[in-house]
């Protein structure tokens, strides 16, 4: 987790919100390169949202140079960001989350009414620069998308052609519901 920041609100988020804005760029190199002598062969660089650190481009080079895979989770709004581009091209996964299958639904959970449209732009431009990027997409399951569950993984798997990974149920009243849908 390379800063806290980020432009989404999620309301489930777990990130201490601006308790530290980036990591010091030396504490970051120091811990890639200590992995790497413990024998660790994939970084993944988290947040927050990581594209907001100016150094991730740095980060992924070295771990790559290295011989180590560079990961990426992010929250999938940078779209129009050359920095980004370039991220992009060396990155070997890329995880970008969807938590609904529509543009209601999403916004309801990022707080961001455009958090969807710029998701599925992210989505067709990673496929674009870098073919070869496992890219991933992933949702946390919650009380405004658990009824909503199969049609995520259809969109997610059948419409977008990506991998479709699950996390933590968000422990609510609709837990039960949740749990009675898979």
């Amino acid at each position: 987790e390379i800063t806290s920041k980020c432009n989404l609100n999620c309301f489930f988020c777990f990130s201490p919100k601006h308790e530290r804005e980036f990591i010091d760029s030396e504490v970051v190199f120091s811990v890639i390169n200590q992995a790497y002598k413990m024998g660790v062969k994939r970084v993944r660089f988290t947040g927050g949202e990581p594209f907001m650190d100016s150094h991730l481009h740095d980060y992924v080079k070295y771990a790559k140079s290295l011989k180590m895979e560079g990961w990426i989770n992010s929250n999938g709004t940078f779209t129009d960001n050359e920095h980004y581009i370039d991220i992009i091209k060396h990155a070997d996964s890329i995880l970008i989350p969807l938590h609904h299958y529509t543009p209601e639904g999403e916004a309801k959970i990022t707080g961001n009414p455009y958090s969807f449209k710029n998701k599925l732009k992210t989505v067709l431009k990673i496929k674009r620069i870098n073919p070869r990027v496992f890219l991933r997409a992933g949702t946390v399951i919650n009380e405004r998308n658990c009824d909503s569950f199969f049609n995520i993984f259809l969109f997610v798997r059948k419409e977008l052609g990506l991998v479709h990974e699950n996390y933590r149920l968000i422990h609510t009243d609709c837990e039960k519901s949740c749990l009675h849908s898979f």
